[in-house]
């Protein structure tokens, strides 16, 4: 390996290590904020709030995130995003009551959301192709490792001195990464100006709707496992450290995933790494139904997670081919706000499927939005033009 190459893995090395350590600290603040506004109020609703202030809103604002990520130095925004990001949660330390805290973590979320496009669409400035799926299978794995880490450190932390130093904590490592950022040398990428280019692209393009799609799918299927696994826990009187593995075994899983997917998928591998993956997910979990026992559902949990974890390189390989660098951030806070919308629906859809048929039954729904799903990426790598297109390289559309 030439010196170019390995400093450029070892600035995609420090963007996952900021990742890891980012991404862990929100959401060991997730599970601290939640616990302590349930504390608070013992109201569902409020728990739905903050959930939405912390998890969802920011996908939602995907024109504004992803216009910011491409209009302005990418990597400006990424430290901008985490160092204000970190003073909304510094603020919550010193705050009781939930509407404030719920108001703080919402705020948090608005003003963070700019990094995740702003980092997936940096990669390709970072790295040159060969190396393209490798970056971004660490980038999947560290996120995916913060997400088993993060809720564990979180629960300790609250246990031991309450939720305010897990917002401290959180606070230190948006500083954290916004520090490592800052000192990465290299060209992050910048844009152009129109706001709704990514939809347009999204959208309007034979390559990417199917993709985009089958993603929009797979997110509602997750929404509806969000909403059936506290049930089903309760169905297989499992409790919360049951209810806890749920979401431990998937993310392990899904590390698992995209370790492998970094080290063998290639742009003209991708397009039947994203259905295979998906059918994975579709598999494992549309067989939830028919497992007896609860050990061998969180079994086919870990198998679904790997699917995850592996769909994940390959899709945003795909979106970063065939995106020219002036729309690119644009391209993927698109693809976030149609899976985030998805995901809404999916919650929506799975309160009546666990009344009328109950938490067991209900996953049927999960697996079928995922078979749904499969399709979609079938009929995606069906399209002759995606085969040319993966040939040829990026499009190169006008975006002035």
């Amino acid at each position: 390996m030439d010196a170019v190459r390995r400093r450029d893995r070892s600035r995609v090395r420090r963007l996952a290590a900021a990742r890891v350590v980012s991404s862990g600290g929100s959401q060991a603040a997730q599970v601290a904020l939640v616990y302590q506004v349930y504390a608070l109020t013992r109201s569902g609703a409020w728990v739905v709030a903050a959930l939405f202030a912390s998890l969802t809103v920011g996908g939602l604002l995907a024109p504004v995130t992803g216009w910011v990520a491409d209009r302005f130095d990418r990597r400006l925004v990424m430290v901008v995003s985490e160092l204000s990001a970190g003073a909304a949660y510094l603020a919550m330390v010193f705050v009781h009551a939930p509407a404030p805290l719920v108001a703080g973590a919402l705020t948090a979320t608005v003003l963070g959301a700019p990094f995740r496009a702003a980092s997936a669409a940096a990669i390709p400035n970072l790295v040159g192709p060969d190396d393209l799926a490798w970056a971004n299978g660490l980038l999947g794995t560290a996120f995916n490792a913060a997400l088993v880490a993060g809720p564990f450190v979180g629960g300790a932390l609250v246990a031991v001195s309450g939720a305010r130093l897990v917002f401290a904590v959180n606070t230190a490592t948006f500083v954290v990464s916004g520090v490592v950022i800052g000192l990465t040398s290299g060209s992050f990428g910048t844009g152009t100006r129109d706001l709704l280019a990514g939809f347009r692209l999204i959208v309007g393009n034979r390559l990417l709707a199917p993709l985009a799609a089958s993603s929009a799918l797979a997110f509602a299927s997750f929404g509806t496992a969000l909403v059936i696994d506290p049930a089903l826990t309760r169905y297989f009187h499992a409790g919360p450290v049951g209810y806890g593995l749920l979401t431990a075994v998937w993310g392990a899983g899904a590390v698992l995933g995209a370790v492998v997917a970094g080290r063998v998928v290639t742009v003209e591998r991708a397009p039947r790494a994203v259905v295979w993956g998906m059918m994975t997910m579709a598999v494992s979990l549309g067989s939830v139904p028919l497992l007896p026992t609860f050990g061998l559902i969180v079994s086919a949990g870990a198998i679904g997670g790997v699917g995850d974890g592996f769909v994940f390189v390959p899709w945003l390989l795909l979106v970063q081919h065939h995106t020219a660098d002036a729309v690119r951030g644009r391209a993927v806070a698109a693809t976030e706000a149609f899976d985030q919308v998805a995901f809404l629906a999916g919650m929506g859809l799975a309160v009546p499927a666990v009344a009328v048929v109950g938490p067991h039954h209900a996953y049927a729904v999960t697996g079928i939005l995922l078979a749904m799903a499969s399709v979609a990426a079938v009929i995606a790598t069906r399209s002759r033009g995606l085969v040319e297109a993966v040939a040829v390289g990026p499009l190169e559309e006008a975006f002035e």
